[in-house]
């Protein structure tokens, strides 16, 4: 069975410097998980759309995609705007089953994370 393909969803900006940031982690995780166990995918101002990303996804025999906004809240991106290009994307391609997690911000892990950085400081 083919594993599921995480996709890093994020907002998107017409600025390069901008995506630079998501492109280092998507290259990060990608070194971690696997070259076809990561994407990224882009809300609006470029690509690849989660769309892209998905026909990619399908094309390469995948079955599961589970989507993890890189959001710090789950605002109105992630309460109306990701849930319905993901019901579009359904309807395009039903044989996709697709999970979206809580945007980053949610997560435990982030506080965990932003406690970790400042120990780094005080130090």
């Amino acid at each position: 069975m083919t594993p599921p393909l995480l996709i890093l969803f994020a907002h998107g900006s017409r600025e390069a410097a901008w995506r630079k940031s998501f492109e280092s982690l998507a290259c990060k995780l990608t070194e971690r998980l696997g070259s076809k166990r990561v994407a990224l995918a882009y809300l609006d101002y470029c690509s690849p759309t989660f769309e892209e990303v998905a026909k990619a996804a399908v094309k390469n025999g995948i079955k599961k995609l589970v989507v993890l906004p890189l959001f710090l809240s789950g605002g109105g991106h992630v309460r109306r705007d990701v849930p319905k290009i993901v019901a579009d994307v359904v309807l395009r391609y039903p044989e996709l089953n697709i999970e979206i997690l809580p945007s980053i911000g949610e997560w435990p892990e982030f506080a965990e994370m932003i406690a970790t950085a400042l120990q780094m400081v005080d130090s």
